[in-house]
This record gives structure tokens, C-alpha cells and sequence, in this order.
């Protein structure tokens, strides 16, 4: 079952990017992410969204998977993810 506030996610997704740059915080969380896990290790993203967090942690050589309840967002981190590293399913993780 997908949350019923999946709609707004739908219209999110085509001004994600613009509220949240890809360079805004990314740089920084993935230095914190190091601090917790090598690369290598598996990680799961709850809200992957367009893989703004996800996708370069995949590129650093973390296995990641992720959850997001949008099929619009997920769809730009599939734009976004060339090489298919990662591993996304459709759901509300609630």
C-alpha cells in the first residue's frame, strides 16, 4: 500500500532538485556516512527520493538499497544512476 500522501511526492519530484541541490549538503553527509561504514558495506536509504544522498554513495563503492513511495522520484534516480548500482523498490516503508 502507498501512502496517501504519495500524490504530493508525484509533484515533488519534478522540484526536488531545485530545493535540495545536488551540491547543497551532499559532499558533507557523505563524509559523515564514511565516519559509520567502509565502502562495502550495505546501507538502505528510507525516502530515496532522486538518489541526491544515494547514488554517490553507490559511486564511493557502498552497496546501497533504497525505498521511496514515489514513482516520479524514483524515476530520476534512475535517470541519474547510469550504472544501476543502486537497488530501489517502490513502497511506503511506514
Amino acid at each position: 500500500m502507498i501512502a496517501q500522501n504519495a500524490h504530493y511526492n508525484e509533484k515533488m519530484a519534478s522540484v526536488y532538485e531545485q530545493m535540495y541541490p545536488i551540491g547543497f549538503d551532499t559532499d558533507a553527509a557523505l563524509e559523515f556516512f564514511a565516519t559509520l561504514a567502509e565502502p562495502g558495506a550495505r546501507v538502505l536509504e528510507l525516502g530515496v527520493g532522486t538518489g541526491r544522498i544515494a547514488v554517490p554513495m553507490a559511486e564511493r563503492g557502498y552497496r546501497v538499497f533504497g525505498v521511496d513511495a514515489s514513482e516520479s522520484m524514483i524515476a530520476k534516480l534512475v535517470e541519474r544512476d547510469s550504472k544501476g548500482e543502486v537497488t530501489v523498490e517502490l513502497g511506503d516503508f511506514t
